[in-house]
């Protein structure tokens, strides 16, 4: 495939948590560039935005003091506006609240979903999604 596909993965950060610590976090967050870096392999015309990867930026920012939680949603979903799909990573079995803020906002705008809990369903998945095999 030559074309650009550009995608927006959805993974959690707080894991629900009214106050996680960085540590929690940054495993999260880990857990999210480990698989995107994975998917980049298998689909190298697939341009995935992640928010982890602003990892820095995000963690001072949050928790209100400088950037309210739903602020920080408002500017994801202004992001995931500009993609062609969303990949939903759901290792938790429930979606984290900010998640399901992007889910619903894909939805109501007609972006495709693909929703997963490991690279192996993810990559079956987009291929699937593709019409690849």
């Amino acid at each position: 495939m030559s074309t650009k596909i550009t995608a927006y993965l959805s993974h959690c950060i707080r894991a629900n948590k009214e106050n996680p610590s960085i540590k929690e976090m940054l495993f999260n967050n880990n857990k999210a560039i480990i698989l995107a870096n994975e998917l980049r392999k298998t689909f190298p015309f697939l341009d995935i935005y992640v928010p982890a990867e602003n990892n820095e930026f995000d963690l001072e920012i949050s928790g209100g003091k400088y950037l309210t939680t739903d602020q920080i949603l408002e500017v994801d979903c202004k992001i995931l506006e500009k993609r062609d799909l969303l990949l939903l990573y759901n290792w938790q079995k429930s979606m984290s609240a900010g998640q399901e803020v992007e889910f619903f906002h894909a939805g109501k705008l007609g972006i495709p979903i693909i929703t997963f809990s490991c690279l192996s369903e993810a990559v079956e998945k987009i291929r699937e999604f593709l019409g690849i095999s």
